[in-house]
This record gives C-alpha cells, sequence and structure tokens, in this order.
C-alpha cells in the first residue's frame, strides 16, 4: 500500500538492527536496498558508483551507508528523535514515520528548501523547523554513514576522471549512460525498467536523446505545445517512437495533481501528472542542468554544484510523483558535473568553434553532438525551451480542485482573522501589477515606472507559502494508511 518505491529507515540506539519498510518496487538483499540504478552491476556496491539514480542503502561493518543520488534532484531526509533516527527518500514519509509534520503557521518552508538546494555539495548544515522542534535534514548529492550509535559522518561521492577533451567527454558519458540503462533493465531485479527519454526544442535534451539511442533507447516523450516547442519531430528524425502530451492533460486527472508537486512558489513539474501512464516503469531521461552544465559563461558554473540564484528548484519536488508511478529521474548532465571548470574550456576551445552562434543562448557541446547526428542546426536550441515547467505565482494556475482546496487550508491556518482576504488581494494586485508592465500593455511604458510589488513578499504571506503544509496534509494521509495496516 505504500508507494511502489518508497522507503523510510529507523534506527535505534543500541540496536543492531534498522527496520527499513519500503514500497513494492525497492529491491532488496541480504544487505541492501535500493530503488534506482547506477553505472555498474548489479552486484557492485551502489555508494561506490560514479553515477547514482535514485537511493540506496548498504550495511557495512559498524553501520549503514545510505546512499543519495548523484544530482539535485532527488535527496534524502533525515530525523533525529532523542533516541531514534529516521532517513528516508520521501519528506513526507520521513515526518509520518517519525511521527511529526510541517509547523502550520511557518511561512517559509519553500524558502528554507530553496536555501539548501542553492548551497549544492557545500555541507553547511541548515536544519528545516517541525512541528515538534525537531531538526529535519536534507542530504544531497552524498554518502552518509551512520554508526550504531547514530553519529553520522557524510563522505563525498567518488567522482568520474577529469574530461580532457570533447571526443573524450562524450564517450565517457555516452559509456555512463549505457550502463545505468544496463542497470535498470537488468533481469537481475525484480523490476526492470525501460529507457524513456524527455526531448524538446532546447539544446539538452535533443542531446540526450543521441546519447541515449546509443544506449539502446527507442521510446521518447514530448510536450506538444502551440509555439512549437515540442521535440516530436527531432525525436522521429532519430528513430525514436513518439508520445506526444498536451501539457495540460494534467487536468483531467482526478483529484488533486498538485499535491504531489505542491512545492511553489514559482514554478511546478505537474505537467509530468498527464504523462502518468507513460512514465510507468521507466528510467526517464531528461536534459535538466544542462544548461549549468554545458554553459559557455564562466559565471553559470557549477562548482560544487551551488546554485546561487535560482528562484525555483527545477525538478527537485517531482519525488512524491516519482515514488508513486513508479520511475527512476535520470539527468545524465550531473555526470562529471563538478568537473565543470574543466567543462568549460573544452566547451570554448577552439575546436568547438563551428558549432558556436554567439549568441546569448549558445551550448556548442550538445550543439555538436546534436548537429552531428543530423539534426538540422535550425531545428533546436534556438530558444529556452522549458516544455515541463508550469509557472504557478497565483491560485489561477492551479487546477479547480486544487485551488479550492488549498484555499480552504489557507483560510485555516492564516496568521490573522483577515489574513486570506487580505492576501487573496495582494496576490490579485501582484497578477494585475504584470500584466500592467508587459509589453503588450498600453499602459507599460508608464507602469513600469511605479516600483513593482515584490514578489517574494505576497509569496511568502499568501496561500501559496502553505503549499507544503498542504501537500503534506494530503499525502500524511497516504503513509499513515499504509504504516497502520502495516503494524496491524
Amino acid at each position: 500500500t505504500l508507494p511502489r518505491l518508497a522507503w523510510s529507515a529507523r534506527l535505534r540506539v543500541a540496536d543492531p538492527e534498522v527496520l527499513v519498510v519500503h514500497g513494492p518496487w525497492v529491491e532488496s538483499a541480504d544487505d541492501r536496498f535500493f530503488e534506482g540504478a547506477w553505472n555498474g552491476k548489479i552486484g557492485d556496491d551502489p555508494d561506490a558508483a560514479t553515477l547514482l539514480v535514485g537511493s540506496a542503502a548498504r550495511l557495512e561493518a559498524g553501520g549503514v551507508v545510505f546512499a543519495t543520488a548523484c544530482n539535485s534532484l532527488d535527496r534524502l531526509f533525515s530525523l533525529r528523535t532523542e533516541r531514534e533516527l529516521f532517513i528516508s527518500n520521501s519528506v513526507a514519509y520521513l515526518l509520518v514515520a517519525a511521527g511529526d509534520g510541517p509547523d502550520p503557521k511557518h511561512l517559509h518552508y519553500f524558502d528554507d528548501f530553496l536555501e539548501q538546494y542553492r548551497l549544492g555539495t557545500r555541507r553547511i548544515e541548515r536544519p528545516i523547523h517541525t512541528r515538534g522542534g525537531r531538526r529535519l535534514l536534507v542530504h544531497m548529492c552524498c554518502n552518509l554513514h551512520v554508526e550504531q550509535g547514530l553519529s553520522w559522518t557524510v563522505r563525498e561521492k567518488r567522482l568520474p576522471p577529469v574530461p580532457v577533451s570533447y571526443t573524450n567527454y562524450v564517450s565517457a558519458l555516452e559509456a555512463a549512460i549505457s550502463s545505468v540503462a544496463e542497470n535498470a533493465s537488468s533481469p537481475e531485479r525484480r523490476v526492470g525498467y525501460r529507457s524513456l527519454v524527455s526531448v524538446s526544442r532546447g539544446y539538452d535534451s535533443p542531446a540526450i536523446a543521441v546519447l541515449a539511442r546509443a544506449a539502446g533507447c527507442r521510446e521518447a516523450i514530448s510536450v506538444g505545445s502551440s509555439d512549437g516547442d515540442g521535440g516530436s519531430a527531432i525525436a522521429e528524425r532519430l528513430g525514436y517512437q513518439v508520445h506526444e502530451i498536451d501539457p495540460l492533460a494534467f487536468l483531467d486527472r482526478k483529484g488533486m495533481p498538485e499535491v504531489e508537486f505542491g512545492f511553489w512558489p514559482g514554478g511546478s513539474n505537474v505537467v509530468l501528472a498527464g504523462m502518468e501512464e507513460e512514465l510507468r516503469g521507466t528510467l526517464r531521461l531528461s536534459g535538466r542542468m544542462g544548461d549549468r552544465v554545458w554553459t559557455t559563461q564562466e559565471v553559470k558554473l557549477l562548482d560544487h554544484l551551488v546554485s546561487p540564484n535560482p528562484s525555483i528548484m527545477f525538478g527537485a519536488w517531482v519525488t512524491e510523483f516519482r515514488l508513486r508511478v513508479g520511475f527512476l529521474n535520470f539527468a545524465p548532465a550531473f555526470y562529471g558535473a563538478q568537473h565543470s571548470r574543466a567543462l568549460l574550456r573544452i566547451t570554448v576551445s577552439d575546436e568547438m568553434t563551428p558549432w558556436r552562434l554567439g549568441t546569448d543562448y549558445d551550448r556548442p557541446v550538445p550543439r555538436r553532438i546534436t548537429e552531428e547526428a543530423g539534426i538540422p542546426r535550425d531545428w533546436f536550441g534556438q530558444k529556452k525551451a522549458a516544455t515541463l515547467h508550469r509557472p504557478v505565482h497565483s491560485l489561477e494556475a492551479l487546477s479547480d480542485a486544487s485551488r479550492r482546496d488549498l484555499l480552504a487550508f489557507w483560510l485555516a491556518h492564516r496568521p490573522g482573522p483577515l489574513g486570506g482576504l487580505w492576501h487573496r488581494g495582494l496576490g490579485r494586485l501582484q497578477t494585475w501589477d504584470a500584466q500592467l508592465r508587459s509589453p503588450g500593455s498600453r499602459t507599460g511604458p508608464l507602469w513600469r515606472r511605479v516600483p513593482a510589488i515584490p514578489a517574494h513578499y505576497a509569496r511568502g504571506l499568501g496561500p501559496l507559502s502553505v503549499g507544503f503544509q498542504w501537500s503534506f496534509s494530503h499525502l500524511a494521509e497516504r503513509y499513515a494508511d499504509a504504516l497502520s495496516q502495516y503494524d496491524s
């Protein structure tokens, strides 16, 4: 009854056993469990891989090692009580298992998690406040070694060799993708995953589609759009069987699809909810983070996976949807991303000049990969394509059921009797403000002289500010029901 890939581990002081309660697709053996794939054999230690998708844990002498994914998309979460330590790949499951939850009155969870996301692997500990006053920690791109006394050490992931040339880098990346795909589909698993690549008309996903084709991937998914950002033509030219999805198909889903993506403000990947059947049982490859890994601008480099400027967490809140549906979230561009300066030297080298456009939107590495596969230059990489991102700046961006339910939740937890009315007005005023400032508005040139309403102010105090608590209130029922059946 748990989501297919969800797991939660409970460790107790002086107790040699670790209790793990997990969903039916989590793989387990005598000394380990995992929901993921890596560039190695099934019998190899997933925590020792240079490219791990999903998560894993393994017994070792004197303790347990918990391994996160080698990216910023799937994290692990931990919470310590006086004599227990809980670790999970789901923040909602973690809080339910520990008998805790988010503080309904805390309006800045989005900013708390965003700060963790921005820090990357700099390992600056920033505990997140819970209802019970405990320390919720987020662990990204690391191995967590926990001893029997519940003390732990964080160890860095093994890195692949530093790339020395374009050919060397692309060959290594292609080999890594092939190895992960082979691991994911291994007959040694109880549940195997077929490869599926997302394709748009940007730079990054077409390049990944080229490399995935060499790894045996033959299925692609593309989001159709009125302005032609869908990548169906590119995928078909590469020989893929293409599933084209309406970006608003999620609105036809029963219930409240945003619950599993309910960590705004700014944006959401709820578009993925419209392709649930296509994603189930897949290793889903995407071009996520290619804009930072394959950049020509030093200011965008991913030192320590640090992202100092984003106002939203692209791709990082797909987890609850992924765990329930049952697919692995694979962003190959993260492979070797810590070698960002070596990649920049390759990107701006004389060898790559034929694939430079000299524009603000210029990525010669993915352009060369894609053009050498036979895709015409003007078919892709002309403008930024974010087909799986749905802007969420107000309640109006949500489905009808979610909008009504979130507003009711906000009115029940707002700070003060007039909070709901005040901040609904603020949200509408902010929407009008943005419309008046748009280039197509007749009042635009004049209105742009007026100071803008700070987005973070309306966001920080309005209904969207409790997106995390609202999402948890529904997800908690899912995990509590499953755990009650387990206990019984």
